[in-house]
């Protein structure tokens, strides 16, 4: 390795570069390393998909700074202000527009809870069910 490791939106691990200071940390990663040349899998994909996800305007409510992969479950959205998000979906970290889909659904939920007037003052957020956001 001749530096720090990130991954483009279709998973595929590369060195880091100069102007990526910005990008969201993935921590937790469970099993074989990374290394340039590789391809994320499983909840290591499923943290890109969200990433890139996130790009939408529609979502820059969510002020993402890392991503915890380390639950077989679900994954961990650490948001600004010490906020963070449970999140899961139906197949997750697979390359299926159907995934695709219900990640969207999720992640406009999770939205609409954080600019809801209840939802600026909640910390935690479980979005692993298929229909409410729950808060804590």
């Amino acid at each position: 390795r001749t530096g720090p490791l990130v991954l483009d939106d279709e998973g595929n691990v590369f060195v880091k570069k100069r102007g990526n200071e910005r990008l969201p940390v993935i921590f937790g990663r469970k099993g074989m390393r990374l290394s340039p040349g590789s391809k994320a899998d499983g909840m290591s994909y499923a943290a890109v998909q969200v990433i890139d996800e996130l790009g939408d305007p529609e979502l820059e409510i969510i002020k993402l700074k890392s991503i915890d992969v380390s639950k077989d479950e679900y994954i961990v959205l650490w948001l600004d202000q010490g906020k963070s998000a449970k999140l899961a979906w139906k197949q997750m970290g697979e390359e299926k527009e159907l995934c695709r889909q219900e990640l969207r659904v999720r992640l406009r939920k999770l939205a609409g809870a954080l600019d809801h007037d209840k939802g600026k003052s909640i910390d935690q957020f479980d979005v692993t069910l298929d229909d409410d956001v729950i808060g804590k």
